[in-house]
């Protein structure tokens, strides 16, 4: 099973129909969600849900900590699944905080 409706862990009334996703084997397509912006955790669990694997790395970005700033594989391009897409993640900045002045600017 590669997913299902409703997501793992969701819920259904009783009565109500769950849709659930099968592989076929090596081979299959499966169209990569674009993830970028989400968090990386959340990332990993939309790719997992779309029947991909995931890894992360760090890298200095102006964007907030956390965010997916770069994916290895373009969202809406199909790869077979189980394939791993790349996830960089932003560390933030990366500058070094600059000193302070211990003279408080005065020069004296």
């Amino acid at each position: 099973m590669i997913g299902s409706d409703p997501r793992r862990g969701g819920r259904a009334p009783d009565g109500s129909t769950i849709i659930v996703f099968l592989s076929r084997g090596q081979g299959d397509p499966c169209k990569v969600p674009d993830v970028m912006g989400e968090t990386g955790g959340t990332a990993a669990s939309i790719l997992n849900e779309a029947g991909l694997e995931s890894s992360t790395r760090e890298v200095s970005s102006g964007q907030p900590i956390g965010v997916v700033v770069r994916q290895s594989k373009a969202g809406g391009v199909e790869v077979e699944c189980g394939s791993t897409v790349v996830l960089s993640v932003s560390k933030g900045t990366g500058s070094p905080t600059p000193p302070s002045d211990p003279g408080g600017g005065t020069g004296g």
